[in-house]
């Protein structure tokens, strides 16, 4: 079905496809033929600015990897990392930070491996120490704009990690979380609507696979 790359701006979603059916298309959808990054700027910001517009596909053909480059230089990059962390009851923890059910995570230290990153805010955001790696889950992006008004591409990379310890999570209130807790696969489900877009396509993706 080739390759999809696939960045949030809030409830909205950018996708950028080798293959399109376009009798597939939605009426809330814009369709766009990549040819260079200066139209493709265009189309993005028309997107941005409608909001009766909740996805913009972009057909890249052969010009996938030149599509994706394209777009990636409108933004000014971040890089972070995050776990989705299980316990040996097979319960997931979830952070809750301004109104949202979210995953532990944070922004790269210069120098600081994404495996290393991730460790690190798992451990600061929630206060869990024996945890370790299992695998690296896929990515996310999603597009903000920070308080100089400047775009922001944000990519976050995702490991499925163990918890084996016995310590009660605590959130680190610095960081405006309120509460950091376990939730059965279930619970977790429930709470899906109440959590960002590109988080709930990751957890959807997770919960069919525990």
């Amino acid at each position: 079905m080739g390759q999809r790359y696939r960045v949030f701006l809030n409830e909205k979603v950018i996708q950028i496809s080798e293959i399109i059916n376009t009798a597939e298309l939605h009426s809330s959808e814009e369709f766009h033929d990549f040819v260079s990054g200066n139209e493709l700027e265009s189309a993005y910001k028309r997107f941005r600015d409608d909001s009766n517009c909740n996805q913009l596909t972009i057909f890249s053909g052969l010009n996938h990897e030149k599509a994706i480059d394209a777009f990636n230089t409108l933004f000014q990059p971040i890089t972070a990392a995050g776990g989705i962390i299980r316990n040996a009851s097979g319960q997931i923890l979830l952070i809750h930070r301004l109104g949202k059910w979210d995953l532990p995570k944070g922004k790269a230290e210069t120098g600081e491996s994404i495996q290393d990153t991730a460790i690190r805010e798992v451990q600061e955001e929630t206060g869990l120490m024996e945890i370790e790696m299992l695998r690296q889950l896929p990515s996310t992006y999603h597009i903000y704009t920070d308080r100089h008004g400047k775009e922001i591409l944000k990519t976050t990379y995702w490991f499925e990690m163990m918890y084996s310890g016995n310590a009660k999570p605590i959130p680190e209130t610095v960081e405006d979380i309120s509460i950091a807790d376990w939730f059965s696969p279930e619970e977790v489900q429930a709470r899906l609507t109440e959590t960002y877009a590109s988080l709930r396509e990751l957890l959807e993706f997770y919960l069919t696979e525990v």
